[in-house]
């Protein structure tokens, strides 16, 4: 094309057709990347079109010039280019190119991050557009306020310019445009956690991306689907959508869409707890974006490889967790050295919360706490940065809003100058006219007085010189008198037209006023409305932060109390089961029995282990109290030998992933040997626990075949008449603290189980539902 253009202005006379060729050569060129003779065909048109008075040619020349040095980074001289070519339009009445004007500032605005400058220009080219009826300028304008309204995180305001450009490019049958509209609102309903509706836009815009061939709309289209998916915890599905587009990628030979698909494929890997799958495709992305030096992104693998590190350790042993605890650390410490290099603060943030959790599971309280301070600093610095957003957001809209209203008093003002140059025109022919009629009207009645007088003197030729004399005189003042009535008319004719002329000119002031009084008015309500809701923003923005910041600290006042308090109940495992475990011990060595001996010492060891892993956790997996309780059970039956215990699960529970109190049911399994089976002096001693799954949440039954509650309490006042037993009482606060802190009820009931109306043991039922998982969750 830039070969057959060149030879078409070899050839070419020195006319209007020689301007388009060198504007096409170097609008053709800058596509091409050879900026230096693009500006030099630009300038060439220029003095060309100049010296023809083309004013078509000089905008599209001066359009091109503006192009260039965006490209470079020029924003001032784009801007001063794209006003010129402004005006070329302006003075030839080229409302379409006008609005390529206003649209091209915007997109230069836009670059600088100057949103309120970018919304006015675009929303003068989507008013032009509207006159002149142009539907694809229109759909490009809506697309861009929608685009700065999304990235101000204006979600509605985005979402309503995105659905208008989607209905003009379906009426206009531009199936790219309608795909690019598709993609727009799918990814507004994403960002505002709306998973089923932004998948089904991006399905139908996947759909236009396949009719079309566009491999990489296509490979972003399925990027996109599997995202929402992910949202959707439906990690099978998330992951075969990701593969396809990875694949995609990789055939355009996309680098860093291939590094990204990486990342979203360890993600998914991570929420079906495949670690070593995860570390892998963390790793692919990390090798790609080392390759482009892309520093947050190589930052943000790092964090990722930090996080599957920690995540890898709290399912392993003391030993082998400390090593993935360190290897979590140094690729964090790496992640959070980059971040803070290129001032990624999202970056910073999360790796201040990972060190914050590592070290935390670590035991390593002070290092936990430095980087706990130094994450909630910066937490409340973005916090800052989101008022600051949201007050520049509202500063936009004020801009926005006062531009329409210019605008609108620009048009009103416009339409009333019509108005008077239309009567003040209509005033100056009414004069010219009524002037014609008086002057035609005083010649018609000089020429009738003439005419009389010739007649009469002709009619007295005859007569005496007297009479002669007396007839000249009476003719010469009879003319007299009709020349001083037509000066007369014509002056009355002058008068009116002044005094109409000024009439107009009057009405014209007037009119002027009151239009300028009114854009005044409403210039200054429209302000003071604003600033109005600016003030009353600000002022119930600072008292709910006060308020928040007080409630914040007296909740963490009440968590903090709490905490201890349950940590105490927590720690207060009956020591009459360690001082009965330790002479059980002592029995086992005095009689010699190793084996016994041995296996006693181990788990009662592993028992006080796993106590201490627990002990700050207020929340751990139902797994691993099954696990706790096992091992207490087996300690109680070498101790009492003809217990049997039972612990059944429900297959539909995720143990794994169901979260319980620590240490709610171990007092009520302690209570039921204690006082229900051991004072039993016939029959099995038999205990089972159940854990059932609920619609409202998880069920948990501690049955025994012991002597029951009424003769279990009559053998404690009779025995330990001195002693007043504190466990259903601590229990029982246990249960109240959590209820208060986590704002959940775990309800218990004990009742007796009856054999023929005799009371043949003891049956607990707690009820724990599904809020403490999302608590748990919430706050891990």
């Amino acid at each position: 094309m830039i070969d057959s253009l060149q030879v078409v202005l070899r050839t070419a006379p020195e006319d209007t057709s020689k301007v388009k060729t060198l504007n096409a050569l170097s609008w053709y060129l800058r596509s091409a990347g050879e900026m230096i003779k693009a500006r030099a065909y630009a300038d060439t048109a220029i003095a060309l079109a100049g010296r023809l008075d083309f004013k078509v040619g000089s905008a599209t020349a001066y359009n091109v010039l503006a192009l260039l040095d965006v490209s470079k980074g020029n924003y001032e001289s784009a801007l001063q280019n794209h006003n010129i070519a402004f005006k070329f339009n302006e003075e030839i009445g080229n409302k379409r190119g006008m609005a390529t004007n206003f649209s091209n500032m915007g997109l230069v605005y836009w670059v600088q991050s100057n949103y309120p400058e970018a919304l006015k220009k675009f929303t003068a080219a989507l008013t032009l557009a509207e006159e002149i009826g142009d539907k694809r300028t229109i759909i490009g304008v809506y697309n861009n306020i929608g685009s700065i309204y999304g990235a101000q995180g204006n979600y509605p305001e985005a979402l309503k310019n995105f659905l208008s450009t989607l209905k003009l490019a379906r009426e206009v049958g531009d199936k790219y445009a309608t795909a690019v509209s598709l993609k727009n609102v799918g990814s507004v309903y994403g960002y505002q956690g709306k998973s089923i509706e932004a998948t089904e836009y991006f399905k139908e815009h996947l759909g236009l991306m396949e009719e079309l061939g566009n491999k990489e709309g296509i490979a972003y289209a399925y990027d996109q689907i599997g995202a929402t998916l992910e949202k959707q915890d439906k990690h099978d599905a998330a992951l075969d959508t990701f593969l396809i587009a990875l694949k995609l990628f990789e055939e355009i030979g996309e680098r860093r869409s291939i590094a990204l698909l990486h990342n979203h494929i360890g993600s998914v890997y991570i929420g079906m707890t495949n670690y070593p799958e995860a570390l892998h495709s963390f790793q692919a992305a990390l090798n790609v974006r080392e390759e482009l030096a892309d520093k947050e992104g190589i930052s943000e693998s790092y964090g990722s490889i930090g996080r599957v590190y920690a995540k890898q350790a709290a399912s392993l042993s003391p030993d082998e967790a400390n090593e993935k605890y360190q290897e979590s650390i140094v690729y964090t410490n790496k992640s959070l050295v980059l971040a803070k290099e290129v001032g990624y603060r999202a970056g910073i943030k999360g790796a201040y919360k990972q060190l914050t959790e590592t070290y935390t599971s670590m035991g390593d309280y002070k290092n936990a706490l430095k980087y706990q301070n130094l994450f909630i600093a910066l937490k409340d610095s973005l916090l800052n940065n989101e008022t600051t957003r949201k007050l520049e957001q509202l500063r936009t809209q004020f801009e926005v809003e006062k531009a329409v209203a210019e605008e609108k008093v620009q048009q009103e003002k416009l339409l009333a100058e019509q108005e008077f140059l239309s009567e003040k025109e209509h005033a100056e022919l009414q004069v010219r006219h009524e002037l014609g009629i008086a002057e035609a009207k005083a010649q018609e009645e000089k020429a009738i007085a003439v005419a009389n007088l010739r007649y009469q003197m002709a009619l007295e030729e005859a007569r005496t010189e007297q009479e002669k004399q007396l007839a000249e005189q009476q003719f010469q003042s009879e003319l007299k008198i009709a020349e001083e009535n037509a000066r007369h008319q014509l002056e009355l004719g002058n008068e009116k037209a002044k005094q109409e002329q000024n009439d107009a000119e009057d009405r014209e002031q007037a009119e002027r006023e009151r239009v300028e009084r009114k854009r005044r008015n409403e210039i200054m309500l429209t302000a003071l409305a604003i600033l109005g809701i600016i003030a009353l923003f600000v002022a119930l923005l600072i008292r709910q932060r006060n308020l928040k910041r007080r409630a914040i600290e007296k909740a963490e006042t009440v968590r903090k109390m709490a905490e201890l308090e349950l940590q105490s109940l927590r720690a207060q495992l009956n020591p009459h089961f360690m001082f009965n475990s330790l002479n059980a011990i002592q029995e086992l060595i005095l009689l010699e029995d190793n084996d016994k001996s041995h296996t006693y010492l181990a788990r009662f060891s592993k028992l006080l282990r796993m106590l201490l892993e627990n002990a700050n956790s207020p929340f751990i997996p139902l797994a691993r109290e099954l696990e706790f309780l096992e091992l207490y059970l087996s300690l109680e039956n070498l101790r009492i030998p003809d217990l049997k215990y039972s612990i059944h699960t429900d297959p539909d529970i995720d143990t794994e992933k169901v979260r319980i109190p620590n240490m709610i049911l171990q007092p009520y399994i302690e209570n039921a040997i204690w006082h229900g089976l051991s004072h039993k002096k016939m029959g099995n001693r038999e205990l089972q626990l159940r854990v059932q799954r609920q619609a409202e949440g998880v069920q948990y039954e501690i049955e025994d075949n012991g002597i029951g509650r009424k003769k279990a309490a009559e053998l404690r006042s009779e025995y330990r008449k001195e002693h007043k037993s504190k466990g259903m009482e601590l229990l029982t606060k246990r249960f109240r603290l959590l209820n208060e802190e986590y704002r959940f009820d775990i309800k218990t009931n004990v009742s007796d189980v009856l054999d023929h109306e005799e009371v043949a043991g003891t049956l607990v039922t707690i009820h724990a539902p599904w809020e403490i998982v999302q608590e748990y969750e919430q706050s891990a």
